[in-house]
């Protein structure tokens, strides 16, 4: 075999290599690829589970915490009767409902919140901004917050009509439902 041959053997020998090295290369960077939309969809997941929780915390807070869901459910069915401290005590609730609407605004916009789950959280948004408790006190904290977030709830408020919370009305039907269905249950 003559240097020539040899050196025709290790050309082709090394284009086979490099052949080997880019399919490899190539699996690799599919299962890089897979990896990293994994690694994507875990984040949402708990992302979503992270904002969930503090939705839990705010309702928990406001169930088991009687001066503070007597303030909310006062503010919001009858804001003439509120007294200064449950004033303070809803604004404050209502900050908390804000920074937590606020973080789900921008998880959104930056891709980190799914359009699915932003809908969802939309649907509680546009119950609470339809009250007038709410609008009247955002109306007082809107400076507090950035200006993207400041015109979506502007823009949400102005697309959202106006509706009274009637708390009592709603417990007697709850109670009407539940007795007919109770009722189904043990016939």
């Amino acid at each position: 075999m003559s240097l020539s041959d040899l050196a025709s053997l290790g050309s082709f020998i090394s284009g086979v290599a490099v052949l080997v090295s880019l399919v490899f290369l190539y699996f690799q960077l599919r299962q890089v690829n897979a990896q990293v939309q994994q690694a994507e969809k875990n984040q949402q997941a708990a992302i979503q589970q992270a904002t969930n929780h503090k939705r839990i915390d705010l309702l928990r807070d406001r169930s088991v915490n009687p001066l503070l869901g007597e303030a909310v459910t006062l503010a919001l069915s009858r804001p003439n009767d509120v007294t200064f401290s449950q004033y303070l005590q809803f604004m404050n609730h209502n900050g908390a409902l804000n920074a937590l609407y606020e973080d789900t605004f921008y998880q959104h916009k930056n891709g980190l919140l799914s359009d699915d789950a932003f809908e969802t959280r939309l649907v509680t948004l546009r119950a609470t901004v339809s009250a007038p408790s709410f609008r009247v006190g955002w109306s007082l904290a809107r400076r507090g917050y950035g200006r993207d977030y400041a015109e979506f709830i502007d823009d949400l408020i102005a697309d959202t009509p106006v509706a009274a919370f009637d708390f009592l009305a709603r417990f007697a039907e709850w109670k009407s439902n539940a007795a007919s269905e109770l009722a189904k249950a043990t016939a």
